[in-house]
């Protein structure tokens, strides 16, 4: 029988993963499309004459689940891409097609009906209660919203080498459907989309209408205020990825068959994470943020485990003090801090990621206190910032306070060329990606220590998105980068050939009071835009994202493996922590002097901020490998520490370092790395930024690497 091949996606991604605003909603909504591809894998790779050609997913722990319907699994890892190819017989090719359709709908019908019935369906009800027969507002909204949203598309074709390109021409054809045309009330998260209620508020009756509603779903058993707070009205997809870790929380897990079957019957068979992770509690950004701080709280005599429990019972007596009763008391626990970042077992490190940033007790206190009497929010709020400042005193030194950094990561990593790639060299590339997929979802294992205390949130194929502390991210770069080229390099025989298989790489560093939808969107930008199209592939690009917009933007070449010297972000991150050490002394450069470079100099050379509003060809000052350039570096080390130190220009080992930074690589056509034609003032602004956030220790003195001020930022 004559073999076919079957291209099948599924999407959109973007549409349905970014709108978060929370860190669990973009878990949620990532993996529950991984979930969904793979129950259309499963429906064609369990057939007999079937077989799944791209990705391998033989010894993947997500398709392994799915496929073999295993209620011990506790995979939480989104892990297959949206999209997969498969050998099918000719005669049957269009049957499985529509087979694998069918296994996504079902399964998402699984997840749509649970929470439709669970949890919407008596709101629904009691807010617009109809006569027989007649629809009911909100499952319009409803049906209309679930029932339409997936694009599913395929191509069947002979197998060829074009067969790669077909499911991209296919997905050029887009129907639309003016009956589907969304009005009214729009979603807070996903603002294309109308809010689930079905009202429309036209007059202050309907706005009652509307409320009603939807504290009808927070009433709903399981559903706690932080889950849904009051004012956030979303659309079905919205809500779904909302509640997904919720359900699944009260009716997953081991002891399934007692609570009588499955969360979601015909769409997830276990509770990711097991027994040891409580996803309804994923880790916030804002606790993220503060990883390093509470594991040098946990790592330094200044601060006892008598001073821990002080501070976690301080934080338990004002909330039960003043916690309004109807929500899930005490409303201060649930990180999963032991479970993925190996901190003690003790209650501090469970306490809310609000409860250590000044900028968060606020927002901590108006979503979790009453604002009846006798609770008194604003005393409430002093109480709580004295004791955080009683706990930083501590671990700062003369009395300084040491806050946690209000800064967090997104690292986003994608594979270069892939698609060109895929169609020249196939079968090796399906076992690259899947021995890479393996190893970072190793290297981010709790269990294997996870050396940069950060959270993965997807590795499938080429892609991967974490979320970390500012501290390890630009290592963790470095870290993914090389273990995508030695999973190429263990497969292929010509190491030549193996340098073809890149990886680019988005760093984006974001306030935790910042949306994150926009933080998501803007390291997809740098990704895309910033290091692969604009400095030509094998690049990592960082962002500093304020509250007030992105403040510095910097991107350069990956360094060789075989070389970490040669990284310009590896020397960024080098001098944020430790500063330039010049060979003849232990004199340390700091971030300031970058910064005063910029001042001095900015005026005169062809820097970053010019070449935004246009291109500016380079003077003399980079001319020539920047002789020029070099010198001035060099002068103006000797004027920083004296003539005595630098006598000659070459004795100055952090001018290379300091051009490493200022006049980072980018690739041109022939692909080799060239020196890029500005200067990147901006790189200095991120060595600041990055030594002011610090919260790592000092190797050698074991005094902590960081600023002592406060973290609004």
């Amino acid at each position: 029988m004559t073999a076919r091949h079957l291209h099948f996606t599924l999407g959109p991604v973007q549409g349905f993963i970014d709108d978060a605003r929370r860190l669990r909603d973009y878990w949620a909504g990532s993996f529950i499309l991984s979930m969904l591809s793979g129950h259309a894998m499963a429906a064609a790779g369990q057939r007999s004459d079937t077989e799944i050609a791209f990705p391998l997913v033989e010894s993947d722990p997500l398709y392994r689940a799915i496929s073999g319907n295993d209620r011990t699994a506790d995979v939480y890892v989104g892990s297959l891409p949206n999209r997969f190819k498969a050998e099918v017989p000719e005669d049957h090719a269009e049957n499985i097609a529509l087979a694998c359709r069918d296994a996504v709908m079902l399964a998402w019908a699984g997840i749509c009906d649970t929470v439709w019935r669970d949890y919407v369906e008596p709101a629904a009800l009691r807010t617009h209660p109809t006569a027989p027969g007649e629809p009911n507002p909100t499952k319009v909204v409803w049906d209309r919203q679930t029932l339409g949203f997936w694009e599913i598309a395929w191509a069947i074709g002979d197998a060829d080498d074009t067969s790669g390109a077909w499911l991209d021409m296919r997905k050029n054809w887009r129907r639309l459907n003016p009956d589907c045309a969304e009005t009214g009330d729009l979603c807070r998260l996903m603002g294309q989309w109308q809010e689930l209620s079905g009202v429309i508020r036209f007059s202050p009756e309907a706005s009652e209408r509307q409320q009603l509603f939807w504290r009808l779903v927070r009433e709903q058993p399981g559903v706690g205020e932080l889950d849904l707070p009051d004012g956030e009205y979303l659309c079905a997809m919205a809500l779904i990825k909302r509640l997904f870790p919720v359900h699944l929380q009260r009716h997953g897990g081991s002891d399934i068959d007692r609570r009588g079957g499955p969360g979601f019957p015909g769409a997830i068979a276990w509770q990711p994470g097991g027994g040891g992770l409580n996803i309804r509690h994923w880790p916030s950004t804002s606790y993220i943020a503060a990883l390093p701080w509470l594991k040098l709280a946990g790592n330094t005599a200044k601060l006892s485990e008598q001073d821990r429990n002080r501070f976690y019972r301080t934080v338990l007596e004002i909330v039960q003090e003043n916690a309004n009763p109807s929500t899930d008391a005490p409303g201060i626990m649930g990180e999963t801090a032991n479970s993925l970042f190996r901190l003690p077992n003790e209650r501090f490190y469970g306490l809310d990621g609000h409860l250590f940033h000044q900028a968060g007790i606020a927002a901590f206190v108006k979503e979790r206190f009453a604002d009846q009497a006798p609770s008194d929010p604003a005393k409430a709020q002093s109480r709580l910032h004295d004791a955080l400042l009683e706990t930083c005193k501590k671990l700062g030194r003369a009395g300084e306070p040491l806050y946690p950094s209000a800064f967090y990561a997104i690292l986003r990593m994608d594979g270069d060329r892939i698609g060109e790639l895929l169609r020249k060299r196939e079968p090796v590339i399906g076992k690259g990606l899947a021995a890479f997929t393996d190893a970072v979802k190793h290297y981010f294992d709790p269990a294997y220590e996870n050396p940069s205390l950060g959270t993965l949130v997807y590795a499938g194929g080429d892609d991967v998105l974490a979320i970390l502390p500012i501290d390890t991210a630009i290592r963790a770069a470095r870290d993914i980068r090389d273990l995508y080229s030695k999973s190429f390099e263990t497969i292929l025989a010509d190491k030549d050939e193996a340098g073809d298989f890149t990886l680019s790489a988005s760093i984006v560093f974001s306030h935790f009071k910042s949306p994150l939808s926009a933080a998501l969107r803007l390291s997809k930008e740098q990704l895309d835009d910033i290091a692969k199209t604009k400095n030509g592939r094998n690049s990592v690009a960082l962002c500093v994202a304020k509250p007030g917009g992105v403040a510095a933007q910097w991107v350069s070449v990956f360094g060789e493996r075989a070389c970490p010297n040669s990284d310009a972000a590896l020397q960024i991150d080098d001098v944020a922590r430790r500063g330039l050490t010049g060979p003849r002394s232990n004199a340390m450069l700091s971030g300031s002097f970058l910064h005063g470079l910029r001042d001095r100099y900015l005026a005169i050379m062809p820097g970053e901020h010019e070449t935004r509003f246009g291109n500016i060809d380079s003077d003399a000052l980079l001319q020539e490998d920047g002789d020029l350039f070099k010198a001035l570096i060099g002068a103006d080390l000797r004027r920083q520490f004296g003539s005595s130190m630098y006598r000659r220009l070459e004795e100055a080992l952090p001018v290379e370092e300091v051009c490493r930074i200022l006049r980072p690589l980018k690739r041109c056509d022939s692909g080799s790395p060239v020196a890029q034609d500005h200067v990147a003032f901006d790189g200095g602004l991120i060595v600041r930024f990055l030594a002011m956030e610090s919260r790592q220790n000092d190797e050698t003195t074991g005094e902590t690497v960081a600023r002592t001020g406060g973290d609004d930022g």
